[in-house]
């Protein structure tokens, strides 16, 4: 492409001449790439300044890079993501745009010092994911989400994605090839297909396998990276905004997985101790009586109300060798969100079949989820009886239907049947 055909894409911000902003230092430069980064102050502020290595100046191709690095940037305003002020010529280096200061260090050197901590690694899901979320709906994909393009501040740890540089949204439609850095890339940004957020999200969780794999973390940080790294597109979380719940989710089953375990360890030791006991009375006498089995049997039956107060007995209950069951709501939302996911599953691969065999149809489909929809409420309802007004239950409602919407998005955009 001749220079003179390269300016034809671009408006290039590159008439004004600012000497406002006072060059201090480099503190960067690309080694594949094209740019600069300085350091510079104005009014006693420290300003970030990207610009152009000294051989690319004159180019009206990585001017126009530069410029839609800005036109991109320009307009995100967003907690967890580095502002961008303006762009202006700068005498001795050129083209320049101004972005916010942050004083902190690269993800990768927190990662390299094996500085994470499982709260650290719990805010960068929470923020790094809600920046994602936030440019995603402005059809902006990142293409280069890697450690070092993710900063924490050293006051506040917290998180700051920045270098739109390889960025592509609907209103550019050049410079869209291959991307970003190998490591952290899709398949399909690698293969030069049309990358959507998934791809953004792919590179997500290749920094959280990375992390995890360098520092030891709890199962679920690992299970949300496997999620998020799929190689094939469709296994991966499809939204940005899901990456939270879906952790959430995470978070709670091993948690609740935990707390059984502690549960049933005064359980088990009391069933050992009875044992033994039993085993030496055994011993001593060369048989057990009948009354002393239906006592051992009565003690077995009262430790899990010794243990947590889940069974409630009253004297006539007692005296008629009765309890009481009432479910723990974290029991009932982990036995509730399994029943859900395995009925919506069967749901969404009979209306699959349908579409393929030429039965479908939209009334019938919207009858048919409208009973599946009932039904889960219901098994859900009767899980938590007692504790209608918990989160959890709340939470699962809310799951039905998110899973019913899927499945409905799926069908009007063909990509339950892979159109």
């Amino acid at each position: 492409m001749s220079k003179n055909g390269d300016s034809e894409f671009f408006e290039i911000y590159d008439n004004e001449i600012s000497p406002r902003y006072e060059v201090i230092k480099k503190i960067y430069e690309s080694k594949r790439g094209y740019s600069s980064i300085y350091v510079a102050r104005r009014f006693g502020r420290l300003f970030i300044l990207k610009t152009l290595q000294e051989k690319y100046r004159g180019s009206d191709l990585y001017k126009g890079l530069l410029n839609k690095e800005f036109e991109i940037s320009f307009n995100l305003d967003h907690p967890n993501l580095c502002k961008v002020y303006e762009i202006v010529s700068i005498p001795g280096l050129g083209i320049s745009i101004v972005m916010e200061y942050v004083d902190g260090k690269t993800l990768s050197e927190y990662i390299n010092d094996k500085r994470v901590t499982t709260d650290l690694l719990e805010k960068f899901i929470y923020e790094v994911s809600g920046a994602m979320e936030y440019f995603h709906k402005k059809q902006i994909i990142h293409r280069d989400l890697k450690p070092d393009n993710i900063l924490i501040t050293n006051k506040g740890n917290n998180f700051k994605v920045i270098d739109f540089g390889l960025s592509d949204c609907d209103d550019f439609d050049i410079f869209t090839g291959p991307a970003g850095t190998r490591h952290y890339a899709s398949p399909e940004l690698i293969e030069s297909k049309d990358p959507d957020q998934r791809s953004d999200i792919y590179s997500f969780g290749v920094i959280l396998e990375e992390i995890c794999s360098e520092i030891h973390m709890p199962g679920y940080f690992s299970k949300l990276a496997k999620k998020c790294s799929a190689h094939n597109v469709e296994n991966r979380i499809s939204e940005s905004g899901q990456i939270k719940l879906y952790y959430d989710k995470l978070k709670r089953v091993a948690e609740f997985k935990k707390r059984m375990l502690w549960f049933s360890i005064p359980i088990l030791a009391g069933i050992l101790v009875i044992v033994i006991q039993f085993a030496g009375s055994k011993t001593k006498q060369g048989s057990t009586p009948a009354k002393s089995i239906i006592d051992t049997s009565a003690q077995v039956v009262a430790l899990p109300a010794i243990s947590k107060g889940y069974i409630n007995t009253n004297s006539q209950a007692s005296e008629n060798n009765a309890v009481n069951i009432k479910r723990n709501p974290d029991e009932s939302y982990y036995e509730s969100y399994r029943i859900i996911e395995t009925q919506i599953d069967s749901f969404r691969r009979r209306e699959k079949e349908k579409m393929g065999n030429g039965e479908f149809s939209l009334s019938g489909f919207s009858a048919d989820s409208s009973k599946i929809s009932n039904q889960l409420r219901g098994v859900v309802k009767k899980e938590f009886s007692g504790n209608e007004d918990s989160w959890q239950m709340h939470s699962c409602i809310e799951w039905i239907d998110k899973c019913l919407k899927k499945i409905s998005a799926g069908i009007r955009d063909g990509s339950l049947t892979g159109r």
